[in-house]
């Protein structure tokens, strides 16, 4: 009862400064109702249209949320449209529009409100994630990707628990591959994903992808040695920065401490002096100098890589580029049954411009890639945008402009000996993977 009655009142009240507003003017006309108005909702806002009222120089826009709420004025507009935004989605919003002609003293308003028009912002339901696969595994983590889902604001991939036989929340980021960890050797685990949209604070996921189901395999001490190059770096400002495994804790890292990157990227995981390894964004870093070796992995240790990291091709080949030893490798063969076929030295990008650790594949190619200043390359094999495999530069005359193969000085490009950039161009089909790592 004493809720009724407090409702009644602010009722009142909010009439009552109504009426305040629009006191009747005896030197003007009230203006005629406002009729058929109509509110169409999108996500995450309403947009609200109506007649256009007789003798009304303008329009108050009323709005309450849910039907237990309370009229409170919004907006006032001289046109017959308006568009309330940043409501939440999933709740109902009701709306009436009072008219008025004049303003100030002179301001009257119509006899009464409106018809009344509800509407509830509804998300959009993302897809659910094509193409979800896994693409490599190393010591206790598997490695996904999948196809960009419109609209989405992240993805959860999940894992299925054999002890409660239903998939549980794995990981979630909002980047279009990720990779799980803390993974057995030897042992079989099934993984789904899925989209989600957030807007407003409401958030909306979408069914299930398909089931990727990866035995994990036993990886050697040698593959899991392997690891991409270094570059010393220095950070650019105060950072507080997310640990990268276990034994690490979320910390500050202070503005010119030099650390060591040990994987680049847009976000790049760093280990600091004290041996901790924390996550830090490349726009805070920069990157001073390479970390590589002039020594070769051997062919068996090469085999190995690709095979117990259970990288996939469509075609029959497939290439690694070894960034810290500064190789390529081109394999024959099929998943797990790699074999290596051809293998020699390359140049990838400096400090200034580093090569991004990625999987890709061989998208075009062309013969020549003729530069403003009448130097080239040639051929060129492109594996991502510009990104590609060429030859070192040469002058117009067809002597080399730049001879050094074998560390890192290029633009992020892969710099190969001719001999190794022709046969790339002949005999590898678009589509092959190229795993630069």
């Amino acid at each position: 009862m004493k809720k009724f009655k407090q409702l009644l009142s602010a009722l009142f009240l909010a009439g009552l400064f109504s009426l305040l507003l629009c006191l009747p003017s005896f030197a003007a006309t009230a203006p005629a109702r406002v009729k058929k108005v109509t509110a169409k909702a999108s996500e995450s806002s309403v947009k609200l249209t109506w007649k256009k009222a007789s003798r009304a120089t303008g329009y108050d826009i009323y709005m309450k949320t849910g039907a237990d709420g309370v009229y409170t004025r919004i907006a006032s507009t001289k046109k017959t449209t308006y568009t309330k935004k940043k409501l939440k989605p999933g709740q109902t919003y009701y709306f009436r529009i009072l008219s008025y002609r004049g303003s100030g003293s002179k301001k009257s308003c119509a006899a009464s409100y409106s018809n009344t028009a509800k509407a509830k912002p509804v998300i959009k339901a993302t897809a659910a994630p094509k193409g979800f696969k896994s693409y490599k595994t190393e010591s206790g983590k598997i490695y996904f990707s999948w196809n960009k889902v419109s609209n989405a604001t992240g993805y959860i991939v999940y894992k299925y628990d054999s002890a409660t036989k239903k998939y549980v929340q794995a990981t979630k980021t909002k980047n279009k591959s990720c990779y799980v960890g803390g993974l057995t050797a030897g042992k079989t685990y099934k993984f789904k994903v899925k989209s989600y949209r957030t807007v407003n604070g409401v958030t909306r996921f979408s069914s299930f992808s398909s089931v990727v189901t990866k035995k994990m395999p036993a990886i050697s001490d040698d593959v899991s040695s392997v690891h991409p190059i270094w570059y010393k770096a220095t950070v650019l400002e105060n950072v507080t920065a997310s640990p990268a495994n276990s034994k690490t804790k979320r910390q500050v890292v202070p503005k010119n401490t030099k650390v060591t990157v040990l994987n680049y990227g847009s976000i790049c995981k760093v280990r600091l002096a004290n041996n901790d390894e924390v996550y830090i964004r490349l726009s805070k870093l920069k990157l001073t100098s390479e970390l590589y070796t002039k020594k070769s992995y051997s062919k068996s240790l090469k085999e190995d890589y690709v095979n117990q990291s259970g990288y996939t091709s469509p075609t029959k080949y497939l290439i690694w580029v070894s960034t810290y030893t500064q190789e390529y490798s081109l394999y024959t063969g099929s998943q797990g049954k790699w074999k290596l076929l051809r293998t020699a030295k390359v140049a990838t990008g400096k400090a200034k411009s580093p090569t991004s650790v990625q999987i890709r594949s061989i998208t075009k190619r062309e013969k020549r890639w003729t530069h403003d200043d009448g130097t080239y390359n040639e051929p060129v094999v492109y594996f991502y945008y510009e990104n590609a495999f060429h030859s070192r530069l040469k002058k117009p005359d067809g002597t080399l402009a730049s001879k050094t193969i074998g560390k890192p000085v290029s633009g992020g490009c892969i710099r190969m000996y001719d001999e190794d950039i022709w046969y790339l161009y002949e005999n590898v089909p678009n589509k092959t993977t190229v795993v630069i790592y």
